[in-house]
């Protein structure tokens, strides 16, 4: 657990709604706007929300902004209203840190048959005038 989770010090500092008002691809987020955006923002009072039109032209898209300066932009597509409402509280309950992938160990009923790696793997070298492999054994001492 983070120390900014156990105190409950909100990441986000701003939100940006950017949808269209006339495009068919907006309709979910102009939904969101008109049925969920206030109880969500009723919910995040230390979070500034801002709903900001665009061009026809162009699909919606969420923007988030957090305290540590990182910004994060989800496309919002012809995407349902609980879709949008999803993206929004994923970004608003999300840390700002850069997103990574968790490494676990790999866990096999059925291990390698070539055997664990060594470091002493990466010293065998093969001599061009003997022609059999040569490794170096560490220095004990």
């Amino acid at each position: 657990m983070s120390r900014y989770a156990l105190f409950r010090i909100p990441q986000l500092r701003k939100l940006q709604l950017n949808y269209s008002p006339n495009g068919g691809s907006s309709k979910g987020v102009r939904k969101f706007m008109a049925e969920k955006l206030v109880p969500f923002a009723i919910a995040r009072p230390e979070t500034v929300i801002e709903a900001r039109p665009i061009s026809d032209n162009r699909h919606p898209y969420i923007r988030a902004e957090y305290l540590s300066g990182r910004n994060y932009r989800v496309d919002l597509k012809n995407l349902s209203d609980k879709d949008v409402a999803m993206h929004a509280n994923t970004l608003a309950d999300a840390s700002g840190k850069k997103w990574s992938k968790l490494q676990q160990p790999v866990l096999t009923r059925t291990p390698s048959i070539q055997g664990n790696w060594t470091p002493f793997h990466a010293e065998a070298t093969l001599p061009k005038s003997i022609g059999k492999v040569v490794v170096r054994q560490p220095k004990t001492e």
